[in-house]
């Protein structure tokens, strides 16, 4: 195997040679493709002799094979499977299992292969990948070059598997202070049969911060955002997941203050009930947006500005007999109750309203986080979708923005573990005893040294 290799090489670098140094291309952008498909097209050659030798290196050891119980039924049966480097031919020997009575393939063990399947799983994996930030057909054409359809992305979506946990330190972070933000993204989903009307679904996110600093005269990064969503959309689920990863990553008993940036939603509300130091704090978008509409109802009246300065100096009663001044000067009845509305939110929501505008707190991102991870893919565009792809996919998007592995989204074991696990430790030895690698330390063969890359390298070394 080794020698074909070898030749495999130095074909590529011949072919290498004569495209850099011929006058047929134009530009830098030809010859990077040029030389890009070269080096494929080798690495693909490689690969399929690689998977030629272990399967006739398996083949020849009769002995093994027979301690083993396997008897040899054909040779070489054809398969095709679609890997990152193209269309390989995976050709392997049918074997007889005497032990369990059954028709193996030990090479398809060994690579992990499933049955009937026709795409690997890193193929799969970066398809997946792919789409988390762009369209299903996008996805299709960079990673396999339009080998697959969209369905065939979707369904790779579909048959994912990936936890949103990233990886935490052996040792647990000691920190004063943490910052989690909750809030949800609205996405539209497809409606059976294309019937009429809107249907929609809430993706709530949390993400665990250790603050805030600044990157720059205008802009803040948060300090080790940890991002969690729950694939059937259960905030009970998500809130234990969450924490699950406090209790992982961090020494809790260090933790003096976890403050909890948010709407005032009753699923946010719910969340981290056992945590007796949680001081919830008013998203500032969503304090801004529910002050601002009701300033809007009273113009010329600075309402909005007697709010924030009521708020910052902590006094309900004050903001009480606001209320009250503003509800005589009403006589429509809508008005009336966006007013009332309005009171409601305030009352319910006066701790963690006072906090935001008292000023001391890093500023509030839960809206520009919920903009990043999940609307820039899922609701930003026009754009439908099915409820089981928004799972997986938003899983596997924060799983992404995690930091995590994309080889984690799918996880092919062997079908037969015996057989896997005997062939890889049988192949690891014998290959290691027959392959000679000697022969890449000989010099490379002089193709032609009246030739004008010959010439040229020439030139150099005498220049040098």
């Amino acid at each position: 195997m080794e020698e074909i290799i070898a030749q495999l090489l130095a074909k590529m670098a011949r072919k290498i040679c004569e495209t850099t140094f011929s006058s047929e291309w134009r530009g830098i952008s030809e010859l990077t493709e040029r030389l890009k498909s070269e080096c494929r097209a080798t690495e693909k050659a490689i690969l399929e002799e690689c998977v030629k030798s272990i399967n006739r290196t398996f083949r020849e050891n009769k002995a093994r094979r027979k301690e083993m119980g396997l008897v040899l039924q054909e040779k070489d049966r054809h398969r095709e499977i679609l890997t990152v480097l193209g269309l390989i031919d995976v050709s392997r020997d049918c074997y007889f299992d005497k032990q369990n009575g059954i028709y193996v393939y030990p090479l398809d063990e060994l690579l992990q292969i499933e049955k009937n399947e026709r795409m690997d799983s890193g193929v799969k994996a970066r398809l997946v990948w792919e789409a988390c930030e762009e369209s299903y057909r996008k996805s299709a054409e960079h990673v396999t070059e339009g080998a697959v359809s969209r369905q065939t992305v979707r369904n790779a979506i579909i048959s994912c598997d990936a936890e949103t946990e990233r990886q935490t330190d052996e040792r647990k972070r000691v920190v004063r202070e943490l910052h989690i933000h909750a809030d949800e993204d609205h996405v539209h989903l497809q409606k059976p049969q294309k019937r009429k009307g809107k249907s929609s679904q809430a993706v709530p996110l949390v993400t665990v911060t250790e603050g805030s600093r600044a990157v720059s005269a205008r802009r803040n990064e948060t300090i080790r955002p940890m991002h969690f969503v729950d694939e059937d959309f259960d905030s009970a689920r998500l809130w234990k997941s969450v924490e699950g990863y406090l209790m992982e990553a961090y020494d809790m008993k260090e933790v003096e203050k976890i403050y909890l940036h948010a709407d005032g939603g009753a699923w946010i509300r719910k969340g981290l009930d056992d945590y007796p130091n949680v001081i919830p704090v008013m998203d500032g978008y969503h304090a801004e947006k529910e002050i601002r509409r009701i300033d809007s109802l009273f113009p010329r009246r600075n309402v909005g500005q007697r709010l924030r300065g009521i708020l910052r100096r902590n006094d309900p009663e004050k903001a009480q007999i606001l209320i009250d001044s503003l509800e005589s000067s009403l006589e429509d009845t809508s008005e009336q109750e966006k007013l009332a509305a309005f009171a409601y939110y305030l009352k319910n929501n006066w701790d963690a309203l006072a906090r935001r505008y008292q000023g001391g707190l890093p500023g509030s991102c839960t809206e520009g986080l919920v903009s990043h991870v999940l609307s820039e893919r899922f609701s930003r565009n026009p754009m439908g979708w099915s409820r089981e792809v928004l799972g997986k996919l938003s899983k596997v998007r924060v799983f992404r923005l995690n930091g995590g592995d994309m080889r984690a989204i799918f996880s092919s074991a062997p079908r037969n573990i015996r057989f896997a696990k005997q062939y890889e430790e049988y192949l690891s030895g014998a290959l290691a005893e027959k392959l000679d690698w000697s022969i890449f330390e000989k010099p490379l063969p002089v193709f032609d040294t009246g030739s004008g890359t010959q010439r040229l390298i020439r030139m150099i070394g005498q220049a040098g």
